[in-house]
């Protein structure tokens, strides 16, 4: 009879451990799909800017780090998988500003720009 109900009890506490360990488990799953929504979000966000920085200054490298390395290949070498965004074009509205043409000196960004290493 003692044996009987010490199997119970040790059913009984093994199934409040396997609770608390799902609860957990669905916990880091949750969050776990909402940070690689933010990642993809993110990178989205990167691209845009990358694109939109190409077309404004189309002289530069525009690498800053691994991902934007990654941006700067051809279309055919992305090994992500990802399509590239196409935006449209900027519609100029009148005249040229006059920060269209100023160029920054080469040392104002001077240790930013990633080498491709």
């Amino acid at each position: 009879m003692c044996l009987a109900i010490d199997h119970i009890r040790n059913c009984q506490l093994n199934e409040r451990q396997l609770a608390t360990e799902l609860q957990r488990l669905q916990r880091d799953s949750d969050y776990g799909r909402e940070a690689h929504k933010e990642n993809e979000m993110l990178k989205t966000e990167i691209q845009v800017m990358h694109q939109t920085l190409r077309r404004l200054d189309p002289n530069a490298t525009h690498m800053y780090g691994h991902f934007t390395s990654q941006l700067s290949q051809p279309a055919g070498h992305q090994t992500n998988g990802a399509s590239a965004i196409s935006l449209p074009p900027i519609a100029s509205q009148g005249p040229q500003a006059p920060y269209s043409t100023f160029t920054p000196p080469a040392a104002a960004m001077q240790g930013v720009e990633y080498g491709g290493r």
